[in-house]
């Protein structure tokens, strides 16, 4: 035997005690002789040699007793890699996926075997279909037969059941049944198996016959030179499609990439999928059978997904609550599992997991592969409410307070609008860009997608002093109105008026006191009566200096471009500017300025130099 597979042999150093329940000699037992077991005794006796199999306390080894499927199941999930730590996040997420699953089979003794058994579904050694079957109502006991261990061999190996012609030199070929015959072609061709010598001379595979305690340690042997399955986990840092290259950090926190095959199997999360779908900062685990990647498998980080699709089925049982979906978007039927915890409703109403049925249609958010909340949506229904947000993105979603009568609690729901709703304002056609925050409105949903939304707005004014302005695709002002503080979106068609005259967003500042028009809550006109002297400037960044301060800019005018200072303003010794992200709305700090990020400067000239109390920055 190769001694250069002995990794492969550590990694399933364990398997034999899963069908060895007494321990004996090393590698000599009275009744495996070199004569009368010549096929299977050199293999026995190396195998326990290197302490991975074992005897009987009285010296023997019992090569003739047979072994059972669930035994067999536990060896192949370690020959496998069950227990390389580089599948242990797969062997967690394929747990995860099927714990529903396996909750239906009742294992005996090896009840905390089972996520051997959803690893083996996860590497395609074994299908959901078929595990319920093969271990289920006591099956894990039956003997293992040598046919299954032809089929479960082949799929190990990476390989699947022969085609095209194939002739076999047993005796009994014609009580093989046809389904098992292409699996036996691969792994007598291949040399995982051989037949059976009978006392005429003959061979017969003996299909139904139980493996042998002598004949699992024959294949042990075998499969180790044959298969050399290998491991290597990391986190994504970028995927090159152009090249399929995967760039990732492996354990020992070196940057790698490997180019993935074509023929590999790409999974994420254990569903079959292409490179463009993986999200930077998977989980990646790269399986090779010799030098070849046969599979790269990814784990995207946990993150709240929404899906929309029909019930196909809802199974409660005591455990958990299985529900399969027909997907909108692709039309697959998707099967998930509900905690206790998870949040039912129906059209955003608090509602109880047994309202849910067959054909409903669901809006579905997960945490991998387990529903953390669903919504029954009928065919056709309306909400009424108080809009709360508006977001353009695609798809283009709405936010709507509505009243749960069941509780008097209220309840913020997130509807999709189609791309032909019909928006109405106040008895008047409108765009979606003219409802307002605040607004009342009277959603007509079909399947849970908004078809009419018709608002009617609620004007309304205030006073204060502002304490915040937030300069953004949806833009905010923070003020202070009768002593308490209240944050108000502005239209994006907002008018602003200045100590009598044309102002814009720049214009305002903090501690000065407007009065605003509202719609709903949403501000549609902003006056501030006190003349602001500053001023703008704006340019790319050619410089920076935190320590001292300032930024050099390169604007361009009617002279052309200009280079300019624009000073932060200091309170003391420390800087007092405030620095705004213009993409996102968020406070950066003064350094994080970058050279040729695009600024504008709000402030105005002290002593000849310009001084910036607000800073908006759009990153390069």
């Amino acid at each position: 035997m190769k001694k250069s597979f002995l990794s492969v042999v550590i990694a399933i150093s364990l398997i034999v005690t899963c069908f060895v329940p007494s321990v004996g000699a090393a590698n000599k037992f009275t009744d495996v002789d070199s004569q009368t077991l010549k096929w299977a005794a050199t293999e026995i006796n190396e195998m326990a040699e290197l302490g991975f199999i074992k005897g009987y306390s009285d010296g023997t080894f019992k090569p003739n007793k047979s072994i059972n499927k669930m035994e067999a199941m536990l060896l192949f999930a370690r020959v496998a890699g069950f227990s390389n730590i580089a599948y242990e996040k797969i062997v967690e997420q394929a747990y995860e996926q099927y714990m529903y699953l396996l909750d239906e089979i009742k294992l005996g003794s090896f009840e905390g075997s089972k996520k051997e058994i959803a690893f083996l579904i996860n590497r395609g050694i074994i299908s959901e279909d078929e595990v319920v079957e093969y271990l289920g109502d006591g099956a894990y006991k039956d003997e293992f037969p040598r046919k299954d261990a032809a089929v479960f061999l082949t799929k190990l190996s990476g390989e699947t059941a022969k085609k095209g012609t194939y002739t076999f030199d047993f005796v009994d070929e014609d009580e093989i049944e046809d389904s098992v015959k292409g699996y036996i072609a691969y792994v007598v061709e291949s040399g995982l198996m051989a037949g059976v010598q009978n006392n005429d001379g003959t061979v017969s595979f003996e299909a139904e016959n139980p493996m042998t305690r002598a004949q699992v340690s024959v294949i042990l042997y075998r499969v180790l030179d044959k298969v050399q399955i290998s491991a290597e986990a990391g986190a994504v840092e970028r995927i090159d499609l152009d090249g399929s290259v995967v760039d990732f950090i492996n354990g020992d926190n070196e940057v790698k990439n490997y180019i993935v095959p074509e023929e590999a199997k790409i999974t994420i999360n254990g569903e079959e999928a292409e490179l463009e779908d993986v999200l930077n900062e998977s989980h990646v685990v790269f399986t090779r059978n010799g030098k070849e990647i046969k599979t790269v498998d990814f784990i995207s980080p946990k993150s709240n997904v929404t899906v929309k699709g029909t019930v196909d089925e809802i199974k409660i049982q005591e455990k958990y609550t299985r529900v399969s979906v027909k997907l909108d978007e692709t039309e697959e039927i998707k099967k998930y599992y509900i905690t206790e915890n998870v949040e039912v409703t129906s059209n955003g109403v608090k509602d109880k997991i047994s309202a849910v049925k067959k054909d409903d249609y669901v809006v579905i958010k997960l945490l991998g592969t387990t529903i953390v909340s669903i919504d029954r949506q009928e065919t056709k229904a309306t909400v009424q409410g108080t809009l709360e947000a508006v977001s353009i993105t695609d798809p283009v979603e709405i936010t709507v307070l509505t009243l749960d009568e069941t509780t008097d609690e209220e309840i913020s729901a997130v509807y999709s609008v189609a791309d032909n709703a019909v928006i109405r304002r106040d008895g008047e056609k409108a765009l979606l860009s003219n409802i307002s925050v605040g607004d009342k409105v009277v959603l007509a949903l079909s399947r849970g997608v908004v078809t009419k939304l018709t608002a009617t707005s609620t004007k309304g004014s205030a006073t204060g002093t502002i304490t915040s302005i937030l300069i953004a695709p949806q833009s905010k002002v923070v003020m202070v109105v009768n002593s308490v503080e209240k944050e108000y979106p502005i239209a994006m068609d907002a008018t602003y008026t200045v100590a009598g005259k044309e102002g814009t967003i720049y214009d305002l500042r903090l501690g000065n006191v407007i009065s605003v028009t509202l719609s709903g809550s949403t501000i549609t006109k902003i006056e501030q009566a006190t003349e602001t002297t500053s001023s703008t400037k704006t340019g790319i960044v050619e410089s920076i200096s935190s320590s001292y301060g300032y930024v050099q800019i390169i604007s361009t005018g009617a002279t052309g471009s200009v280079t300019e200072q624009i000073f932060a303003s200091k309170a003391g010794s420390s800087l007092n500017v405030k620095v705004i992200n213009g993409e996102t709305g968020a406070q950066m700090n003064f350094k994080d300025i970058k050279k040729n990020d695009t600024i504008i400067a709000v402030g105005a000239y002290s002593n000849g130099a310009f001084v910036a109390k607000t800073i908006i920055v759009t990153p390069n």
